[in-house]
């Protein structure tokens, strides 16, 4: 609903679950996100309804930096992305369903100098 109007694409489902036989709209559905201005990227979700999904997208995580590869583990809700910045290298972060308050869980190419 946005995606025109603000230069969002919504590039692609996400599957997150590797047994998946087909796209089952009475779950949640994850979306990665990309502003075709701001370089921002992140992730929405498009919600179950009675038939089908919810009209627009919910953005659980838009920044500044390059957010991808979304696994959730296979029997416990917890999700794990990569964010890099141009300056920064990829990290990887964990956390909830929600994206929210996620927690860095690397530390690559820590400064040598220090």
């Amino acid at each position: 609903q946005n995606g025109k109007k603000e230069k969002i694409r919504y590039q692609y489902r996400i599957s997150l679950d590797s047994d998946e036989k087909g796209i089952d709209l009475t779950k949640t559905v994850y979306l990665r996100t990309y502003g075709e201005n701001t370089k921002k990227s992140g992730f929405a979700t498009l919600s179950p309804a009675k038939s089908g999904l919810t009209a627009g997208a919910k953005t659980l995580l838009w920044e500044d930096a390059n957010i991808q590869g979304l696994t959730k583990a296979k029997k416990a809700a917890v999700y794990t992305f990569t964010k890099e910045k141009f300056n920064q290298p990829t990290q990887v972060y964990l956390t909830d369903a929600t994206l929210a308050n996620a927690k860095q869980v690397t530390e690559n190419a820590p400064d040598a100098g220090k």
